[in-house]
């Protein structure tokens, strides 16, 4: 028999979008020069975070033998193994994710200065791309097995 809980979170995550620059902007049009970054450029290195990522799991296994005598010598083996999972997870990007594509096309069209995608969820539009997992009950896997061995008299 086996037990295995544990819990991943992150601290001081900042919930503020994260901008990645595709490309540079330096000298591009009439964007400052305060504002104007190299290519590859990002206003923070990681926005994941995890709230909680709660995993448990309990397996057992049972395995017998039964020997036999009688019109010769018998073998009887048997087994069974169960697992139980649970997973409570709120996990993923705390702030949106902006990319932006400095004077660069998307499908043939862009704007004054290119284009730029959002990355967010349909649950909380201030996040970027989140995963959670409601609590729920234990998932169970059974599985069996059965092997004989026969001599004869």
């Amino acid at each position: 028999m086996g037990y295995l809980y544990e819990n991943i979170h992150t601290d001081d995550v900042r919930d503020v979008p994260r901008y990645i620059f595709g490309n540079s902007n330096i000298g591009l049009l009439d964007v400052p020069p305060s504002l104007q970054r190299v290519t590859a450029y990002t206003t923070d290195t990681n926005n994941n975070d995890w709230v909680k990522d709660r995993l448990g799991r309990l397996a057992t296994q049972v395995d017998a033998t039964w020997y036999v005598t009688g019109w010769g010598e018998h073998a009887l083996k048997a087994g069974v193994q169960a697992d139980w999972t649970t997973n409570d997870a709120d996990k993923g990007q705390k702030g949106n994710v902006v990319g932006l594509a400095w004077n660069r096309a998307l499908l043939g069209r862009r704007g004054r200065y290119g284009y730029y995608t959002v990355t967010t969820n349909s649950v909380d539009a201030t996040r970027g791309r989140s995963s959670s997992a409601r609590p729920r009950a234990a998932r169970q896997a059974c599985s069996s097995r059965t092997r004989g061995r026969w001599a004869g008299a």
